[in-house]
């Protein structure tokens, strides 16, 4: 793959953003490669926990390519569309992965790159790392970020309207991340522990109950538990469990 390192261990996929000469930087190809790649290892899951995105280098993602960028400017407004639905697509293949979803960000996280992070479960971030909205400082705005970005926390509103730049401690108070990159082998360990059904299953359950009514919660988790009581897996653990108690 030109723009992707994909790793395929026995419990974990790692997708690798590979264009480290142009700061990861995303252009309609490397949209196109990641949808698609991610697409197929969430139909080719086998024994795994967890996916984890990175990017290779110095630097997790720039935001859009500048020569990308540089095609669009004689896009008609038909064209800008299908376009940004590509970019949806994008965020909307990772935001619906079945597995969790890991997301590994150092150096600087600047325009679509905060989709990527939103569209996530969990984010780890280095120290000294810089993020921003900054479209409103092109012109455009963060409109299709900003579906991800309110799934995951609402506290980033004047970041978007204002494309001012925010660090790493910024990130973590506001929720984006849940912590600083040391973090992940904590959330590795535990993730490694858990039942890979009740993973998927909770994932789901999650997301459903964000776009449900209050009165529809008892019927969605009342069968999620029933379901998942008579799984194989949860009947061995729980019997492993109450053995040793």
């Amino acid at each position: 793959m030109k723009n992707l390192k994909i790793l395929k261990n026995e419990s974990f996929f790692e997708v690798t953003l590979n264009r480290p000469e142009k700061r990861n930087a995303l252009n309609e190809e490397l949209m196109l490669e990641l949808t698609e790649n991610l697409k197929t290892l969430n139909e080719s899951i086998e024994d795994q926990k967890y996916l984890v995105l990175t990017g290779e280098g110095h630097t997790f993602c720039s935001g859009a390519d500048l020569n990308w960028m540089k095609s669009m400017a004689n896009y008609s407004f038909n064209e800008n569309k299908k376009d940004s639905e590509k970019l949806f697509d994008l965020f909307s293949a990772l935001y619906n992965f079945k597995l969790p979803v890991i997301c590994l960000v150092k150096g600087a996280a600047f325009g679509g790159a905060l989709g990527l992070i939103a569209a996530s479960d969990f984010v780890f971030i280095d120290e000294n790392t810089k993020l921003c909205f900054s479209e409103v400082k092109l012109g455009l705005s963060p409109a299709v970020i900003s579906t991800f970005v309110l799934n995951k926390t609402n506290q980033l509103n004047a970041y978007m309207l204002s494309g001012q730049i925010f660090s790493e401690k910024e990130a973590l108070t506001c929720g984006l991340s849940n912590g600083y990159l040391e973090d992940f082998d904590n959330l590795k360990q535990s993730l490694m522990q858990s039942g890979q059904e009740a993973l998927i299953e909770t994932k789901t359950l999650l997301k459903k109950q964000r776009s449900l009514l209050p009165e529809s919660y008892k019927d969605l988790t009342t069968e999620t538990i029933a379901k998942l009581r008579l799984t194989d897996e949860a009947q061995k653990r729980m019997k492993k469990f109450l053995n040793k108690k």
